[in-house]
């Protein structure tokens, strides 16, 4: 390990005075990536879900067991999958 002779840095040891680390926001940080799991997850169970609690209870209202049931998943289906991209596109265009 070689001495640096410059007129800020004179003595400290090169491999500490020439490294600077790039620090993106979150990189590195595990709470960061719990919450984007989390983001994700939430995107596609929320709607998922709620169609399928709400369709339920309005079968049993209406006394058509499966049609309310399955129309409602399918649109949260299809509402999950569009969450699902425009969270993806969002943390991308942030890092």
């Amino acid at each position: 390990m070689e001495l640096i002779k410059d007129n800020q840095e004179e003595g400290i040891p090169q491999s500490f005075s020439q490294k600077k680390v790039k620090n993106k926001k979150g990189s590195g940080n595990s709470w960061y990536y719990f919450g984007i799991v989390g983001q994700i997850g939430l995107a596609i169970v929320l709607p998922i879900a709620g169609g399928a609690i709400i369709g339920s209870s309005l079968d049993r209202k209406l006394n058509s067991y499966p049609k309310c049931t399955l129309f409602l998943l399918v649109i949260g289906i299809g509402i999950s999958m569009i969450n699902f991209v425009v969270t993806i596109q969002t943390i991308i265009k942030k890092q």
